[in-house]
């Protein structure tokens, strides 16, 4: 007997979200830090994406970035130097839910 696990075993990816230590200057320290985090300031930076919303490109202007499209992309950097790739999640597609 046993319990069931879906393919792929036991996640293993936890990460600790709060301190060890009962000590509340410690918690008030992660606290501020946490938030001065979220507040840091960004530097202006170039999004590449196949679409934005209207949202997103606003703020993108406001805080000072540039929105391009991947062929604007290509003709500003063609070999693709100093640029970072990123991808979504593979599976936030609505129709992945019917494939199990």
């Amino acid at each position: 007997m046993g319990i069931d696990l879906k393919a792929g075993g036991k996640s293993k990816k936890t990460k600790r979200t709060t301190p060890k230590s009962d000590d509340i200057y410690l918690k008030l320290l992660v606290k501020l830090y946490r938030f001065l985090a979220r507040r840091a300031p960004v530097p202006a930076i170039k999004v590449t994406a196949l679409r934005f919303t209207e949202t997103a490109r606003v703020r993108i202007v406001k805080a000072g970035g540039e929105y391009l499209t991947f062929d604007q992309l290509a003709i500003e950097a063609p070999p693709g130097q100093d640029t970072v790739l990123l991808r979504g999640p593979k599976n936030a597609r609505k129709a992945v839910k019917h494939f199990e």
